[in-house]
């Protein structure tokens, strides 16, 4: 009587074990996926901030890059921590900052409009995207609403070439 006791509680012990690693490597490889992404990205603004900040340090500045193409009125979009440093740099240049666009207006303080991306958005000489980690993404979504170059922070700075 034990044999037949035993085995099926040996079965239903490994079925669960197998199917418990199983569960349990998908959410921790989707963890991990998570975790490499946000690790990615912080990469991707913390050598941002430090092109901007050396060429700053040899005197470049972003409105050379927009004056140099002609852009006299930027929109920009992402107002967290870039975008703000972006709104200040423009302060006080002949480059008109006309709105911003940022997926969280409900959450954002700012002293210019702020659309979200599925408004419709005024036109502007360029639109200027400080999430340069979904750049790609952002523009994507945008090259059919708007008539105007869009471009990323990033490629203004290296463009800036000190």
């Amino acid at each position: 009587m034990r044999k037949c006791i035993f085995l099926p509680a040996f079965l239903g012990m490994t079925i669960g074990a197998v199917g418990g690693a199983v569960v349990m490597e998908k959410i921790a490889g989707k963890a991990i996926d998570n975790l490499r992404e946000l690790t990615d990205k912080n990469l991707d603004l913390f050598l941002l901030m430090n092109k901007w900040m050396r060429t700053k340090q040899e005197g470049g500045h972003i409105k050379d890059y927009l004056e140099k193409n002609g852009y006299r009125s930027v929109a920009v979009y992402g107002l967290s921590h870039v975008g703000k440093c972006l709104l200040e740099e423009l302060k006080g240049c002949d480059v008109e900052v006309k709105y911003a666009v940022d997926q969280n207006t409900a959450a954002v303080y700012s002293d210019i409009e702020t659309y979200s991306p599925e408004d419709r958005l005024p036109d502007a000489d360029v639109m200027i995207v400080t999430a340069v980690y979904y750049f790609d993404e952002i523009s994507n979504n945008l090259k059919e609403k708007v008539a105007f170059p869009i471009v990323s922070l990033k490629d203004i700075l290296y463009g800036l070439g000190k």
